[in-house]
């Protein structure tokens, strides 16, 4: 491999440094989180464009804010994917020597259906695991791409920089308040409120055939706690769409929508850099808990 003038003289702190100073948009702000003096933040970026041969940072005009040229942009993309192979490095060193336990994220919705299956199939197999508080929206999907968690179960879709196997299909319904409305016509419960979940690309897609049958809620809530929207509906305050996964509810409280939608993919996702053999590993076990 020819190692050119980059490689030679690159330093991965005045990466780190480039990154703070980006995102912070200050010299000072920058020294003041890495525990650096103001200059020495200049040094360091003023050697990593050296090296590069390229401007990397611009004053806006008129404001004391630093913003990254074209260049610099270019660089803090390679930046945070040389930083992810970093950190899939440390995760795949620790667990070779054991010293600490795979990190799991899930969202609210795949940690019901999935956890509790795959938990049994890791602890039978004594590996140690440690369950995240995951943040909403997209929280488990970030948790893996800062390095936080080895592998995450969420919906799509999938950031492009993470890995991800499909484990299942997991078909929506409508969650109601008693066996005789459960029966009704979609559009006949049209004026009830619905409870569900924050959208995602599958739901949009459902939510908008429910309304070419006639279902038009008067009012949406989207809620993160998929047991409070259950709860919800089952207790008559309205109607909740929900994955099945996410919410138990009595089949006389259940509209099944399979044939309107093939229902909500479920994916394991990983950094790229990581080990796949021990994430794919893992991902065929919740899959294998799933279909038990």
């Amino acid at each position: 491999m020819s190692v050119g003038p980059l490689i030679r003289n690159i330093d991965l702190s005045h990466l780190l440094t480039l990154k703070r100073v980006a995102e912070t948009g200050s010299f000072s702000a920058a020294a003041a989180e890495l525990g650096y003096v103001q200059s020495a933040v200049s040094s360091q970026v003023a050697a990593l464009e050296a090296a590069a041969g390229h401007r990397l940072l611009e004053r806006t005009r008129g404001t004391r804010r630093t913003t990254a040229t074209e260049a610099g942009r270019i660089i803090l993309q390679h930046a945070d994917e040389i930083f992810a192979a970093l950190r899939a490095l440390e995760t795949d060193l620790a667990a070779l020597g054991g010293m600490r336990p795979l990190r799991i994220a899930a969202t609210a919705a795949a940690a019901r259906g999935v956890l509790p299956g795959l938990l049994r199939q890791l602890a039978a197999r004594s590996l140690s695991v440690e369950v995240l508080d995951t943040p909403r929206g997209a929280g488990a999907q970030g948790l893996v791409a800062d390095g936080l968690a080895d592998i995450a179960f969420t919906s799509g879709p999938v950031h492009e920089w993470l890995e991800a196997l499909e484990i299942t299909r997991d078909p929506f319904r409508l969650v109601v308040g008693n066996g005789k409305q459960a029966r009704a016509s979609l559009s006949s419960l049209a004026a009830e409120t619905l409870y569900t979940l924050p959208a995602t690309s599958a739901q949009d897609e459902l939510e908008e055939v429910l309304r070419t049958h006639g279902f038009r809620p008067r009012r949406v809530s989207r809620l993160a706690d998929p047991s409070l929207v259950g709860t919800l509906a089952t207790a008559g305050a309205g109607v909740a769409l929900l994955p099945r996964l996410a919410f138990d509810a009595p089949p006389e409280n259940v509209v099944p929508l399979d044939t309107l939608h093939p229902g909500q993919p479920l994916y394991a996702v990983w950094a790229r850099s990581a080990s796949a053999d021990v994430h794919a590993r893992v991902a065929g076990l919740a899959r294998d808990a799933l279909a038990a």
